[in-house]
């Protein structure tokens, strides 16, 4: 977010240029003079309207197993971001459910990270998101289509668009980019079919916003979830633990994502002790020199251990750290209501 005045209002005209034109767009789609394109598999829509963390890789997984559940076969389709697996139109399938064919490097670390997490759900990471889901319905029989980070491709027409905000500010500062996060205006709440506020189970949703987004989106039904720690594991593999067990170390925290705030407030949340804190930009693949750098950091604030987040494990080489533990703090997201919620996926 921009904060100098003078440079705020030179910004001013290309953000309302910026806006005017998404919006244009968006109406264009509503109007049906721009056409959409429909696959047979019912394509579930998870996205948001700021850049970056608003949770949807977790709610993506979330939504898999909850149709998993219902012995619905489903495939999540991903843009697979900084992947290496060929340009525009090169389509890649990252997992069956069953086996995992490509490295993170191919497929990007989000659509790796569901590959490593989810059985018997596909993965298919591809741009145009439109022409990747024509793909899956031509050589994957299933019965769902799970986009993540879809609210803005318009094109690909979906049963459900779902939207997540965050609790706590939905809208940001309110401003569209380069202004601001937000990547439409307030307004396009009113495309969702379901509204989701995302918080960390330490931080509920403030009390006003429900009824803010009643006045906005009358016929969007509502609901809250939050993220939830199921404990701890370590870089090299292995099933999570309970997070008492590292709780009394002093521990140097590291991540690569948007929003390293909400990593750091579920670590104390978790009454764990954090020593020290490094950052990096969303999606790092680190270095040999990030690794020697994480290590002489831990040193030098005497932390007994690292820890990291699942995406950022993803993006580190094997053995990044030698004998060094290094602890993955692990999270799911859960839904409150999730009958009710199942039940507005599924009619």
């Amino acid at each position: 977010m921009i904060q100098i005045p003078l440079l705020r209002r030179g910004l001013r005209p290309a953000a309302a240029l910026y806006s005017a034109v998404i919006n244009l767009r968006a109406r264009l789609y509503e109007k049906g003079l721009l056409k959409t394109v429909k696959v047979n598999p019912r394509v579930i829509s998870i996205g948001n309207l700021t850049l970056g963390g608003a949770g949807k890789t977790p709610f993506a997984m979330r939504v898999a197993e909850l149709l998993r559940a219902q012995n619905l076969s489903v495939a999540i389709l991903c843009r697979g971001y900084k992947r290496r697996s060929g340009g525009r139109g090169a389509i890649c399938l990252v997992s069956d459910g069953k086996k995992v064919f490509a490295e993170a490097s191919q497929s990007g670390d989000e659509a790796q990270l569901m590959a490593q997490r989810l059985r018997d759900v596909s993965v298919v990471v591809g741009s145009p998101k439109w022409r990747a889901a024509q793909w899956i319905e031509s050589h994957l029989q299933v019965d769902w289509i799970v986009l993540d980070d879809g609210f803005q491709h318009l094109k690909l027409a979906r049963a459900r668009n779902i939207l997540l905000l965050d609790g706590e500010r939905p809208f940001d500062n309110g401003e569209v980019i380069p202004l601001g996060r937000l990547r439409e205006s307030p307004h396009a709440v009113q495309r969702a079919d379901i509204v989701v506020l995302v918080r960390s189970e330490n931080s509920p949703p403030e009390p006003s916003i429900p009824g803010q987004l009643k006045v906005l989106c009358p016929s969007a039904e509502l609901f809250s979830a939050h993220r939830k720690c199921i404990g701890v594991s370590m870089t090299e593999g292995g099933s999570a633990r309970p997070v008492e067990e590292i709780r009394g170390k002093r521990l140097l925290a590291f991540c690569g994502i948007a929003r390293p705030d909400q990593f750091l407030g579920d670590l104390r949340g978790q009454q764990l002790t954090v020593a020290q804190s490094l950052g990096f930009p969303d999606h790092h693949r680190y270095r040999p020199s990030d690794t020697r750098n994480i290590m002489f950091r831990a040193l030098q604030c005497g932390a007994d251990a690292l820890i990291t987040t699942a995406k950022d494990a993803i993006n580190l080489p094997p053995r990044a750290f030698g004998n060094w533990p290094c602890f993955v703090f692990e999270i799911e997201m859960k839904v409150n209501d999730e009958a009710r919620f199942l039940q507005s996926l599924l009619t």
